[in-house]
């Protein structure tokens, strides 16, 4: 299993001293704990060899603090969402139950947070995913 440890003394996204602001965001960029531990998560992975080479990316309504952090680990970020715009490189109108339009083996992981809790067919999108 893996082990998760988080103990950063700078942000991940700004890189300055970490210091936590009373709402729990950093208080220099203002990157959320959940956008903070994106790096802690894949580094402990590529750590203990669990992913390697990882390439392409398709992130589902990444805002700009996560996709700073992302990038450091997915060269290319093709970023998209079912509902509204998220930068630059940004498909709208991508629904993670239906990626047909994207031809299999188009990325090498796909990422989302609070994705799943607008839809109730998860399977299906894991599975579309897989």
């Amino acid at each position: 299993m893996l082990e998760y440890k988080y103990s950063r003394k700078e942000c991940s996204v700004c890189a300055v001293e970490l210091i936590v602001a009373a709402d729990g965001n950093c208080s220099k960029c203002g990157a959320r704990a959940r956008v903070r531990h994106i790096d802690a998560l894949l580094q402990n992975y590529y750590n203990t060899g669990a992913i390697v080479n990882l390439e392409n990316l398709l992130a589902f309504s990444a805002a700009s603090h996560e996709k700073l952090v992302l990038k450091k680990y997915f060269p290319t970020i093709q970023s998209a969402s079912l509902y509204g715009e998220y930068g630059a490189n940004h498909i709208s109108g991508v629904d993670v139950r239906d990626l047909r339009n994207f031809t299999d083996t188009s990325f090498d992981a796909v990422y989302a947070s609070l994705l799943f809790d607008y839809f109730e067919e998860h399977q299906q999108a894991i599975e579309e995913i897989y």
